[in-house]
């Protein structure tokens, strides 16, 4: 079955690729105008709405995901702490003994001293990652900003041209 040519002139696709349908209507100098038959559907209208609401959720969306990186983090860097704290606690109760008195004092010492340092590298290396994180969220949320004020005044121009129709 051959399509018409007309159902193709029908229809108008829009720079997202939607395909929107043309009304055959006619403006005030008597010729056919695809934006009028846009903006009596409002279709347009619709799909820049809908696009800009979908970019303002994800917007929210890395806000939300920055902070609760940051609140997760810091969760766990309290948790570390008071590890961390805990540890040296049974390190100062070691000093009583001297280096070299006992040697299972010593031991103990010892593998005190290297979990202590390997949470304190844990807690580095936490926020070292927690930075990586952060700032490739921030830069998500500049780009899909800039995408937002783009879409924003695109759909401003077009809203604002059919306000003023061409004279």
């Amino acid at each position: 079955m051959k399509r018409s040519r007309d159902a193709c002139e029908n229809y108008v696709m829009d720079s997202s690729y939607a395909i929107i349908p043309r009304h055959t209507g006619t403006d005030k100098r008597g010729k056919n105008d695809v934006r009028i038959g846009i903006r009596k559907n409002g279709m347009l209208e619709k799909v820049f709405k809908d696009k800009l609401a979908t970019i303002r959720i994800t917007l929210f969306d890395i806000v939300y995901e920055i902070n609760d990186r940051s609140a997760l983090d810091k969760i766990q860097a309290e948790r570390t702490n008071a590890e961390i704290c805990r540890l040296r606690t049974k390190l100062f109760e070691l000093e009583s003994y001297s280096m070299g008195d006992n040697q299972i004092a010593d031991k103990r010492r010892g593998a005190l001293e290297d979990k202590i340092h390997m949470l304190e590298r844990d807690l580095r290396n936490q926020d070292i990652k927690r930075w990586q994180d952060i700032v490739i969220l921030k830069k998500e949320l500049r780009q899909t900003f800039r995408e937002y004020q783009d879409l924003k005044r695109k759909f401003m121009i077009i809203d604002d041209g059919y306000k003023r129709p061409n004279q």
